[in-house]
């Protein structure tokens, strides 16, 4: 170690190496401090305060060992002299006298020949602190970006408490913490910081001093983004908290006034202020910085005209406010409309460099001239927030129609073009189309219409001819792609395609047209080939046929790939049948997980026995079905461990079971694993997911009640930290639960509540009275309370829906709502039913957007027509999206012709019109084309549903030769069957087809019309299509005759039913229910549950009643729950009972009222409790 090295070494224990950062500037010191803080840190258990504190005192003890040694044999004459000779490599460093003294003072005499154990001089020494989280911090401030050890030291830190401990220094100190040791605790608090709770704020002593305020609010400030929105309005809750403690007696606010906002020129005395209802002032509103926008609405509105007009003049809004914050547009319109009536006039608004993120809610578009439009324009590029969108749709339009649109334009906006209008897209050349192609592919929001024309453009510049470059040049547009130009790419060029960026745009693509993209390849491409290039959405496309001819023995290869469940169960049988594999690399199989059988869990399980748990890796992917038979492993498992297991044994037992497989377990199981351990039950219960189970388990209440019970206090004494316990717990929260608790625990509640994909039947009167108890009255709530309440929103009561403010922000709120449940498809089971009703939500949703033509605002009927004065816009349409189904068949008449042509796709794509309303569609594309003979493919293909208003006769007429056109339409479910018949007829007349010439790609495009055919045109399908084919007719819900020639064309092609494997029934899909009675009895029972709820419904109940016991016990949950009441009444009453062993778990019995034990570790009476009760009955029988 050298001199200089040991230098630093004694000014770091004196506490002073924050005074000369420049020793660090070597390489060489920082090298070796690196090196030994890492070798202590990996070597230690840094993860626990205690054994972090540990690592601290063995630090400290080697680096004063070392000086202690060094300082012995370097510092023969060390007195007070005036000059201390320091080694040479040290002189570029001086000390000022202070220091010079206080080192004199501290090591006089310092001599070989009057020796004195260093380390007690050290001990001894005045402002020489021992290594602490502080000193530490600061050794890996100046440590952590060494070369050769900083990344690793950074790794090691990162895993520490030490982040923690930091945080808990600044709790418990921050009044007394100098502004430099409070800098360096909260940079090293950070990662803590960012991860912890909300709860860690309240617990922060207010900021007695202002320098200790300005730097927590500007560290805060920094790292915003990255805050979660609780902590956020903690942080300024905090900050009004310390800013009002230190100059009012009770850190309260007053009571407020209603005041109005006063002129610029009026007198007033501002000391009174301060703690008065606008106690914002300038010093106050700099260092709250963006934590502003979380001021109440009574606080924001407050901020003084003279405040902001500093803020503009100076130049700091857009410091205070940028394109990426969460402001409200209600308060960001609220402040512009400050800005132009104090400030400054309307064409000084314009500077967007002061104006900040204002800027990007300023929606006066019709007052812009181009110049101004286009520097706006720019700005508004980076905008994030709330609301900004919409403002840059229309500024963007705006600014189009001022001018020619020219590629140079395009590449300008490039990505964003998005915004502009189809009347808008369709004006650009074809030539300027092509130039720009690859930059309009990079956006992201593209309509399937918009991509549909940028496509034709380009095809038609390039004259029809398309390559994989192409395709990839496409990027986001490649959707617009239709399957006769996809199916013309050549497979090695849609492989290559796939690999450099296809495949990652494909999720967005139909999957009629990734069916194509993966038919195409495999003309070319052999399928093991295929695997091993497709890693995404087209990967799942592959036909179970072309994966059993595939070689598939590297399983490391495919471990990582998104494999749909029938592949998954063939891949699975050929890599695991041989039951060898390991218990960490089955925890590693990723979505093969799905094709596990029971048969393989109950092989595998014996194998791994304790580590089952951890074997079982990511449950997330597992069914229903799978999490029955885990739980039926881990029940014998227990049952092996005997009675006199030890304690320890069971409980490590029982804390690696997944949290999603203990509702399956049944009673006693859970009884003898979690009797004494009401911690790891809880926990177990507040990760799991109980909507797995039917809803008419008993094991539901049976598990709210014992957890309950674990926490041994009544629910209307719960507290937020017995709440967090429960977990998710609480949406099987009764309502009398919910009506129990107190505004508290309530509050603890809504975090997971608004999570909750399933509430208790009873709930839902009981949460709106909570929420209305909570929030206060509905017309006062805002787009960001609508936004928290999740899921709760859609069992809010009518009368509280229709109080809600007809505003911007409850707009947006709701209409996030209804598209994240859009997402998510809801099952069409009632035992497993995960969908909400949302008409009330639509139904007010529609009432914001059209609001101007109610006669009044909120009401609770019918909007009735309005004069087409008040006809419906183009905007209003796109932004209701399904929501277009509130408007009256006389409303929708009221739409021009030019509406109509823009928004077409959009209606076309709702669900739900009525018959009325579909036929004022239909007449208003007969206004705007002609009649239906004479309409073009490709506006037949964008009226889609509108199209089931049309009579078969029509349909005869009309210009259906387009498979994409028919891909379109099958999804609608209103088809007749005459109309199918009619559609059909007409796609083969005009491509002169018959049913025989058909292939893999018509057969999947023709989707449900293929339930036009009969018995006799089916036979005549080509085998090899059919095979190719089998998803997409898998899915079918034809007639009985129609699914019965399906079963018969699938035998040839995959044998007798007796024969089909998992895979093979998985992937054959509704096919299945085309089974006779016989062949239903020779249906190995391994198979029946993969036999889907769809296909379950389907089979004749003559038919049904053949199953045996065991096939029916074997089916899938899903599929119990399918069983119909017609197929219950034909089955006996021992078929009757498999079905409902097939539903869920039968090991539970009804539970018992809910009591709360004395004992916090048990669910019940104690043994000797039992015993006694026993006894005292006894006695009291005899007289």
């Amino acid at each position: 170690m050298s001199q200089m090295t040991r230098f630093l070494l004694v000014l770091m224990l004196c506490g002073l190496c924050s005074a000369y950062p420049g020793i660090f500037q070597s390489p060489k010191i920082v090298n070796k401090i690196a090196k030994l803080l890492t070798e202590d840190c990996f070597s230690s258990d840094v993860e626990s305060s205690e054994g972090f504190t540990e690592f601290l005192q063995r630090v400290d003890e080697k680096l004063r060992n070392m000086m202690m040694e060094m300082m012995n044999k370097t510092y023969s004459n060390f007195s007070n002299s005036s000059t201390m000779r320091f080694p040479q490599e040290v002189t570029p460093f001086t000390m000022d006298n202070q220091t010079m003294g206080k080192m004199n003072k501290t090591y006089g005499n310092f001599s070989d020949s009057s020796y004195m154990p260093f380390m007690q001089k050290m001990d001894a020494a005045r402002g020489c602190p021992r290594v602490n989280v502080p000193v530490f911090l600061m050794l890996y401030h100046y440590t952590m970006k060494d070369d050769e050890y900083g990344q690793k030291l950074m790794g090691c830190v990162e895993k520490s408490c030490s982040s923690e401990m930091a945080w808990s220094l600044v709790l418990t100190n921050l009044t007394s913490l100098h502004p430099p040791v409070l800098k360096l605790l909260l940079w090293g608090s950070e990662n803590h910081l960012l991860r912890a709770k909300a709860d860690t704020i309240r617990k922060l002593p207010n900021a007695r001093d202002s320098k200790q305020l300005q730097l927590m609010m500007r560290f805060f400030c920094e790292r915003y983004h990255q805050l979660s929105k609780e902590m956020r309005m903690e942080i300024f809750l905090w900050a009004r908290r310390s800013m009002l403690s230190s100059h009012c007696s009770d850190g309260k606010m007053p009571p407020r006034t209603n005041q109005s906002i006063p002129a610029l020129n009026s007198s007033r005395d501002p000391s009174r202020d301060d703690c008065g209802p606008r106690w914002i002032n300038n010093k106050r509103l700099a260092v709250l910085g963006i934590f502003i926008i979380h001021a109440p609405d009574e606080d924001f509105k407050q901020i003084r005209p003279e405040q902001l007009c500093d803020l503009y003049n100076n130049g700091n809004f857009s410091r205070w406010l940028s394109q990426k914050d969460n402001l409200d547009p209600r308060r960001a319109k609220h402040l512009l409309v400050k800005l132009k009536i104090y400030c400054t006039d309307r064409a000084q608004l314009w500077n967007v460099s002061r104006l900040g993120g204002l800027a990007c809610f300023y929606d006066n578009a019709e007052s812009v001239d181009k110049e101004k439009a286009e520097a706006l324009l720019s700005y508004m590029k980076s905008c994030r927030n709330k609301g900004a969108k919409e403002n840059f749709t229309i500024l963007l339009r705006h600014l189009a129609q001022k001018q020619v649109l020219r590629k140079e334009f395009l590449s300008e906006i490039g990505p964003f073009a998005s915004a502009l209008s189809s009347r808008q897209l369709t004006k650009i050349s074809d030539s300027d189309i092509s130039d720009v192609i690859g930059d309009l592919g990079q956006g992201r929001g593209w309509s399937k219409r918009q991509c549909a024309i940028l496509v034709k453009k380009f095809l038609r510049h390039k004259g029809q001819v398309i390559s994989g470059l192409d395709l990839v040049r496409l990027g986001s547009l490649v959707k617009g792609v239709n399957s006769k130009v996809l199916s013309n790419v050549s497979g090695d060029q849609l492989l290559w395609a796939a690999k450099k960026g296809l495949e990652e745009e494909a999720g967005a693509m139909s999957d009629f047209q990734r069916r194509v993209i993966v038919q195409t390849i495999l003309v070319k491409v052999n399928s093991t080939a295929c695997i091993k290039s497709l890693s995404g959405p087209l990967l799942k496309e592959l036909p179970l046929s072309a994966i059993q001819h595939a070689d598939v023995r590297n399983l490391g290869n495919l471990t990582d790939k998104p494999w749909n469940k029938a592949q998954a169960l063939h891949l699975c049988q050929v890599l695991l049948s041989n039951g060898s594999m390991s218990a960490s690399k089955f925890s590693q199989l990723g979505a093969l997980i799905q094709g596990v059988t029971c048969q393989m869990l109950d092989a595998y399980s014996a194998r791994f026995g304790m580590q089952l748990g951890q074997a079982l890796g990511n449950v997330t992917l597992l069914s229903r079905k799978q999490l029955m038979c885990a739980a039926q492993n881990f029940r014998d498992a227990v049952k092996q461990l005997g009675p006199n297991a030890n304690r320890e044994m069971v409980m490590n037992f029982s804390e690696s079971i997944p949290s999603s497989v203990v509702p399956f377990l049944g009673e006693e199981t859970i009884s003898r694993l979690y009797k004494n351990n009401c911690k790891t039950f809880l926990k177990k219960m507040a990760e799991a997911q109980l909507d797995l189970l039917p809803r008419s388990s008993p094991a539901r209440e049976l598990l709210r009640e014992r957890a309950l019970r674990c926490l041994n206090t009544p629910v209307s004494a719960l507290n937020a930290s017995e709440v967090d316990q429960l977990g998710m717990m609480v949406c099987e929260l009764t309502g009398q639960n919910i009506s129990d608790l107190s505004d508290q625990a309530f509050n603890a509640s809504m975090k997971y509540l608004c999570k909750c994909q399933q509430f208790h039947p009873s709930a839902s009167l009981s949460l709106d009275r909570c929420l209305r108890r909570t929030l206060g009255p509905p017309s006062g709530w805002t787009g960001d309370t609508v936004a928290s309440l999740g899921t709760m929103v859609a069992l809010l009561q009518e009368d509280t829906i229709q109080q809600l403010p007809n505003s911007t922000d409850i707009k947006e709120a709701l209409k996030k709502f209804l598209a994240s449940q859009s997402r998510h498809r809801s099952i069409p089971l009632p035992e497993f039913q995960t969908g909400f009703d949302l008409a009330g939500i639509q139904k007010k949703f529609f009432q914001i957007i059209y609001q101007k033509s109610q006669v009044e605002t909120g009401s609770r009927t019918a909007l009735k027509a309005r004069s087409c004065s008040s006809a419906l816009s183009s905007e209003q349409i796109l932004e209701l999206g399904q929501a277009n189904t509130e408007w009256s068949p006389e409303q929708l008449d009221c739409m021009s012709v030019q509406t109509f042509n823009e928004t077409v796709y959009v209606l076309a794509a709702v669900d739900g019109f009525s018959k009325e309303q579909t036929l004022t569609l239909k007449g208003k594309a007969i206004e705007l084309w002609g009649p239906m003979s004479s309409i073009s493919p490709e506006n037949i293909e964008n009226m889609q549903c509108i199209m089931v208003s049309a009579s078969p006769s029509e349909l005869r007429a009309m210009n259906i030769s387009s498979i994409d056109t028919l891909d379109r339409m099958s999804a609608c479910s209103t088809w007749s069957q005459e109309q199918r018949t009619a559609l059909l007829d007409r796609y083969l007349e005009m491509n002169k087809m018959d049913v025989e010439s058909l292939g893999s790609i018509q057969l999947i495009g023709l989707g449900g019309f293929i339930c036009a055919m009969n018995g006799s045109c089916i036979s005549q399908l080509q085998k090899n299509a059919v095979r190719l084919a089998t998803v997409s007719l898998g899915k079918l819900r034809c007639g009985t005759d129609t699914m019965d020639a399906l079963k018969d064309k699938v035998v040839e092609e995959f044998g007798a039913p007796k024969m089909w494997t998992r895979a093979e029934v998985t992937d054959l899909g509704n096919i299945v229910a085309g089974i006779s009675a016989q062949e239903l009895k020779t249906l190995n029972p391994e198979v029946m549950g993969y036999i889907n709820s769809e296909a379950v419904i389907l089979i004749p109940p003559n038919r049904f009643q053949e199953l045996s016991v065991s096939q029916l016990e074997n089916l899938s949950p899903e599929g119990a729950a399918a069983v119909t009441d017609s197929q219950k009444a034909l089955a006996n009453e021992e078929q009757k009972e498999a079905v409902k062993r097939a539903l869920g778990p039968s090991n539970f019995i009804n539970p018992v009222a809910p009591s709360h034990s004395p004992r916090l570790g048990s669910f019940g009476p104690s043994a000797l409790t039992r015993a006694l009760l026993t006894l005292i009955l006894l006695l009291a029988a005899f007289p």
